[in-house]
């Protein structure tokens, strides 16, 4: 695996992923139809908490239902569903003062495909100090 640094976190990447990285956020694609995007945010004082967090996105979506999330050194909530054809998986974790928004969508098939390994880049989410 490669060891890819975006600012404030970094994680391993498999060697079948490609990634481009702008002024937004981190991208990584295993095929043309499915995306794994990464940003965050640094809070200038004190820790971001999973109250914080909650609130943050249940503001935009005060109906979904947040389910616990862990992935690396990170923690705080995700939710998966479906927009027309295309299946989400949307994270929003923490850890100290760094919040990461972490997205994948892609149509079924490549979800099913490429969750896992979604999942095993996603356990190896550290946080660097500044």
């Amino acid at each position: 695996m490669n060891s890819i640094r975006r600012g404030c976190f970094e994680l391993d990447v498999l060697p079948q992923w490609d990634s481009s990285q702008d002024e937004e956020c981190l991208t990584l694609t295993r095929s043309d139809e499915g995306a794994f995007q990464l940003s965050a945010f640094v809070k200038r004082e004190g820790v971001v908490g999973l109250a914080e967090i909650r609130s943050f996105y249940q503001k935009e979506n005060p109906k979904a239902e947040l389910v616990p999330a862990t992935a690396g050194e990170f923690s705080g909530y995700m939710v998966s569903f479906e927009d027309g054809e295309a299946k989400w998986s949307k994270y929003w974790i923490a850890a100290e003062n760094v919040l990461v928004l972490a997205t994948y969508n892609g149509p079924t098939g490549a979800y099913l495909r490429e969750m896992p390994d979604v999942y095993a880049m996603l356990s190896t989410l550290r946080r660097v100090p500044a």
